[in-house]
């Protein structure tokens, strides 16, 4: 399966940031989006994203649990930021995994059907990706 990943370009300010993190580590990409609105927030928002890949690339455990734990961790670490929103996903082999927080919306595009993947805040999703499937 061939993985192409965008580049999140964005202006970041002392109050205002968009940081995207991705990683891959023994067959597992993991990914995350966070914008937050907090003091000093590309900083904050750079070590909790790096934080949260740690957190799911070396903790024991199925994929799934390792994703929720994390996103856990981060939502703890995120209680005195004024708004965020937050995306955190992995890939293992064909399995998607999505868990979020926030004004997020994902969708994937299969063929020319484009479906909504968003279930609700705080919810894990999975489902398993095809040949040609953009997300």
């Amino acid at each position: 399966m061939q993985i192409k990943i965008a580049k999140i370009v964005g202006i970041n300010s002392d109050q205002e940031a968009s940081l995207a993190f991705s990683e891959e580590a023994d067959d597992i990409l993991f990914l995350s989006v966070l914008h937050l609105r907090s003091d000093d927030a590309f900083s904050v928002g750079r070590q909790i994203l790096s934080e949260a890949a740690d957190l799911s690339l070396q903790a024991a455990g199925p994929l799934s649990s390792k994703l929720t734990e994390a996103y856990s961790a981060m939502l703890k670490k995120l209680t005195e930021t004024q708004q965020f929103d937050l995306i955190l996903a992995a890939l293992s082999n064909k399995v998607l995994y999505i868990i979020y927080k926030g004004e997020v919306s994902t969708i994937l595009k299969r063929g020319n059907t484009a479906s909504t993947l968003s279930s609700g805040e705080g919810q894990l999703i999975s489902g398993f990706l095809e040949e040609g499937d953009k997300v």
